[in-house]
């Protein structure tokens, strides 16, 4: 749906004083804070146009306007013009998750940490899963009798460690020829090629392995298939819950129950995912709709791929002019020093 100029200046100039306020938007301040000059009675006009079309909502008679969600798609879309965050911000983003160190879930922390606090609002940092980023190295190491320790080094740096229990006893020495041949067969694949390669390996070959190799693909079977979901880094919860539309009990149980249901979660962080660059989804358009929420995506990436998503929730009312550059760019910071560990 299309806007005149004058329809749009008047729903931007509503939308951003309810991000300020969180108030519903008179008639008077809008006049008063509108780029335009236009009488009392052009205004109302326009605002009940506007209401009309299912931008603006009005809570009661005498109470000011409210945008819709329709409205802030609409902002979003067509009104905002998104410029890089501040330089501080910049090089607080730069400097913050440069000394993280070399763990890159210790920067994927912070990363969390950060953008909540910059956004004021709940943010949510996925670490790479192994489908998305490929493998580098495959290392064992044994524990306890019949308990290996395996260590999976992906791009980036990326380390994920599964605790696996063996039917046999094994030694040290026979783990690292394991490692050596598992290296050599799945290198630079990604979790699930590499489950393809060794099940095909164990079914094409299956009279013809030695015991050595057999054991080697079996292990490694059973360490790919047991490849858990992504770690999730949330932070900012206290934030969120200062916000006025969490005053209503209700609204804040749905958000703490949304969050405890990993799985609705990640289908969610997983379709945005999907998406290229930063991008702005509404409670309405996702499993978010009974929460009237904003989230704002945006994934960083590996050797051009996406490996993991940062991500802010927040009211609908969210200043996106803000906090859509600050999840852009941290992206685009984590990207680069995922890239320098390559």
């Amino acid at each position: 749906m299309s806007l005149s100029p004058r329809e749009s200046d008047v729903l931007s100039t509503i939308v951003e004083e309810y991000i300020a306020t969180a108030c519903p938007v008179g008639s008077r301040t809008v006049a008063r804070k509108c780029p335009l000059r236009l009488s009392a009675a052009t205004m109302r006009n326009t605002m009940a146009d506007l209401k009309e079309k299912g931008f603006l909502e009005q809570p009661h008679t005498s109470a000011g306007a409210l945008p819709t969600p329709l409205a802030f798609r609409f902002y979003v879309d067509a009104l905002l013009t998104f410029r890089p965050p501040d330089e501080h911000d910049q090089r607080l983003i730069e400097a913050q998750l440069g000394d993280a160190g070399d763990a890159i879930n210790d920067v994927l922390r912070r990363a969390s940490k950060l953008v909540s606090s910059l956004s004021s609002s709940l943010a949510v940092v996925a670490a790479p899963a192994g489908d998305n980023v490929r493998l580098r190295r495959v290392e064992f190491v044994l524990i306890a009798p019949r308990r290996v320790m395996a260590v999976l080094v992906l791009q980036g740096g990326v380390i994920h460690e599964r605790l696996v229990t063996v039917d046999d006893d094994m030694d040290s020495w026979e783990l690292v020829r394991y490692s050596n041949y598992l290296n050599e067969l799945l290198a630079n694949l990604t979790m699930r090629e590499a489950l393809g390669k060794i099940l095909k390996e164990l079914k094409d070959a299956s009279h013809g392995l030695s015991s050595l190799t057999r054991r080697a693909l079996s292990l490694a079977q059973e360490l790919m298939e047991s490849d858990p979901s992504p770690e999730i880094f949330i932070d900012g919860a206290s934030r969120i819950f200062q916000q006025p539309e969490f005053s209503d009990v209700q609204a804040m149980r749905h958000l703490l129950s949304f969050l405890e249901e990993r799985s609705r979660l990640l289908d969610l962080l997983s379709e945005a995912m999907s998406q290229k660059g930063v991008h702005v989804t509404l409670g309405m358009e996702s499993e978010m709709a009974k929460l009237d929420f904003g989230l704002i995506t945006s994934s960083y990436r590996i050797s051009g791929l996406p490996a993991g998503l940062i991500a802010v929730f927040g009211p609908l009312r969210m200043d996106y002019a803000k906090v859509v550059p600050v999840v852009d760019y941290t992206a685009r910071v984590v990207t680069g020093l995922l890239m320098q560990r390559l």
